[in-house]
Order: C-alpha cells, then sequence, then structure tokens
C-alpha cells in the first residue's frame, strides 16, 4: 500500500486522512498520471463506516 501524498496511512486524525486519499487519487487522475484509481475512507470508533470508490478518466 502507498501514499502518494506523503499522508497518514495507518492514522485517521479527524477523520479525514481516507478523504485526503481520494483527493489525491482524483487529483493524478485529473493530471494524467493514472487511468483509474481505488480510494477507501472510514470513520467511526469501530471503523464502522466505510466508503470505497473506484475512479476513472474516460478517453
Amino acid at each position: 500500500m502507498i501514499s502518494p501524498s506523503g499522508g497518514a496511512l495507518t492514522a485517521n486524525p479527524m477523520f479525514s486522512a481516507g478523504l485526503n486519499r481520494i483527493g489525491e487519487a482524483a487529483s493524478r487522475i485529473r493530471d494524467g498520471s493514472a487511468g483509474s484509481a481505488l480510494g477507501h475512507a472510514t470513520s467511526g470508533p469501530a471503523l464502522q463506516q466505510n466508503l470505497v470508490c473506484t475512479m476513472g478518466a474516460t478517453p
């Protein structure tokens, strides 16, 4: 698992680390350095709230 932005992978400061990774993935698609990406964010005391999104560029 990598984090292109260098942000936290295991910590979840203020429940925003996952959303930051999703934004970073979207930025990579927009600038053309990636054709598709998978993003994942969790929150809640037991990580019971999950968001998984797939993103891709259309030719």
